[in-house]
């Protein structure tokens, strides 16, 4: 089968488009995800636990990260 057969076709519009989106998710989670990081971090490698206030406002940050990122996926159907 040619290449070209596999590939789907996209415009520079839609590759505009698609930019565009992934900068507005960017800038929607970069806040938590700058606060996650560095949990990640300290769970994976210090022995102490972390505490419970801290792991559920992880959780919290995370499930943003989450939703803004399915509707951005959403959004590109």
């Amino acid at each position: 089968m040619p290449r070209s057969a596999r590939t789907r076709q996209v415009s520079a519009a839609q590759v505009r488009a698609y930019v565009r989106k992934a900068q507005e998710f960017a800038d929607a989670v970069a806040k938590d995800l700058r606060r996650l990081l560095p949990l990640k971090t300290q769970a994976e490698y210090e022995p102490e636990d972390i505490a419970h206030g801290v792991a559920a406002k992880a959780v919290e940050q995370a499930l943003r990260c989450v939703s803004v990122a399915q509707a951005v996926a959403a959004s590109l159907n």
